[in-house]
């Protein structure tokens, strides 16, 4: 996946996947002293031999129905953003949903039961490192203040401190005598006071939904983790289905007719198709022609997906090596220097970016820097390069690299007819201008 910040984004998903993890385990551990030796370890689909001391390292909780939505809702309850694909119910605790089960589950199992403490210490009494809880309540919290202020609740004082990342006794503070947030009769904010005050807060970010293409049959610029499946899901549908929803096939009535005709086309098999409609993502890099076959998209577009979903930071290598080499003095910018080059790769040339390490921010205005989320741009600089002259924003593709937004193509290919290792000048000349120049290898 590709976030502003990733290396916070992953460390925040391992440790709740660890938490989550140990309550599976202690519930297991329930189970063989409460109920029958052995019945924790099955439940789980473990083998007996591996007895109850290893459960909560033995669960993959990337496959269960709470753990597969954890992406989901990290990038909602702490970035603010949906995903594409998900609704109003993947974030509603009240949705007969995953996250009301996560909710149930932390209040029927309470981590500060005497007894359930045991369970949770024998279920993880293998991991090298103690497991931290809280995070999977806070997460829930976080996702359920947002979601009440996105569709126009009344929020809690406690619900505006963790929007603002504050503390609630700041929050309460502002409640009182003069203090610029206004409380309703009820102890309440209403939900557009909530809105309004939430929009002056530094640590607050709003919320922003990313979405499919509205034509169903036009290709994303680019897919997450999590957005993959439900986009295969659409395609497969509309390319495939002669009729609304999932009707049976006529040849093979134990699935839908769009996963028997895809099957048909793709070589893919129909247990496949339906496995990776689905979270945790189950396309394998291997399987990808057969994927662009069955979804008719661009075979090289679609693995660049795949492999950037699963193997992100590998691929950033890949795709810009020079990024992940150490940067000699003289070329890390700073504030005072106004060029950068770059050396072009077979990368670049193939697909027209041109990619320069993350310190080159510095030499572009604060504002002009965008995400790769559709719809998440920066405000546009000027770049003049040959004949042209081009309006972009600079687009934050990983933790190391950044890029034009603007795709440069034809220029590099047709009228340069650059090489791998040519050269490319960037000079800023302005307030919001730039130069580009060619310098051959």
């Amino acid at each position: 996946m590709e976030h502003a910040n990733t290396e916070n984004f992953n460390a925040r998903l391992a440790a709740l996947e660890r938490e989550l993890a140990c309550y599976y385990g202690g519930l297991a551990v329930l189970l063989e002293e409460c109920f029958a030796k052995g019945a924790g370890v099955r439940a789980l689909g473990l083998t007996e031999r591996q007895g109850y001391v290893r459960l909560a390292s033995s669960v993959d909780v990337k496959v269960t129905a709470i753990g597969r939505m954890l992406p989901v809702w990290i990038r909602y309850a702490y970035e603010g953003v949906v995903s594409a694909g998900y609704g109003s119910n993947a974030m509603d605790t009240h949705a007969e949903g995953s996250l009301e089960r996560l909710r149930d589950m932390l209040h029927l199992l309470r981590k500060d039961d005497p007894y359930f403490e045991l369970c949770l210490d024998a279920a993880q009494s293998d991991m090298s490192d103690a497991v931290s809880f809280g995070g999977l309540e806070d997460l829930s919290a976080r996702v359920t203040a947002r979601h009440e202020l996105d569709i126009g609740l009344d929020l809690t004082p406690q619900q505006l401190a963790l929007l603002a990342n504050m503390s609630e006794r700041s929050v309460r503070n502002a409640m009182l005598g003069s203090g610029d947030l206004k409380a309703n009769a009820n102890g309440m904010i209403d939900n557009a006071e909530a809105a309004r005050w939430l929009k002056g807060r530094r640590g607050f970010v709003l919320s922003t939904r990313r979405q499919f293409p509205s034509d169903s049959l036009q290709i994303p610029d680019a897919l997450d983790y999590v957005e993959i499946p439900p986009f295969i899901r659409l395609r497969l549908r509309t390319l495939w289905s002669s009729s609304e929803g999932n009707a049976p096939s006529k040849s093979d009535p134990r699935y839908p007719e769009w996963v028997v005709e895809a099957s048909r086309h793709s070589g893919l098999s129909p247990a496949q198709i339906l496995e990776s409609c689905e979270l945790p993502l189950a396309v394998r890099p291997h399987e990808c022609g057969q994927w662009a076959i069955a979804l008719q998209v661009d075979r090289v577009w679609f693995t660049h997906q795949i492999m950037s979903a699963l193997f992100p930071e590998q691929v950033d290598m890949l795709l810009n090596p020079g990024a992940w080499q150490p940067a000699k003095q003289s070329e890390v910018p700073d504030q005072a220097i106004t060029t950068i080059t770059i050396t072009l790769s077979q990368a670049m040339l193939l697909h027209g970016y041109l990619d320069m390490p993350s310190s080159a921010t510095a030499m572009f205005p604060a504002d002009s820097l965008g995400t790769r989320n559709e719809g998440d741009t920066g405000t546009s600089v000027f770049l003049e390069y040959g004949t042209h002259r081009s309006e972009t924003d600079i687009r934050v593709k990983s933790a190391k690299t950044i890029s034009p937004r603007k795709r440069f193509g034809a220029w590099l290919n047709e009228e340069l007819n650059a090489r791998v290792g040519d050269r490319i000048r960037i000079e800023r000349i302005g307030d919001r201008q730039y130069k580009l120049s060619h310098i051959t290898g």
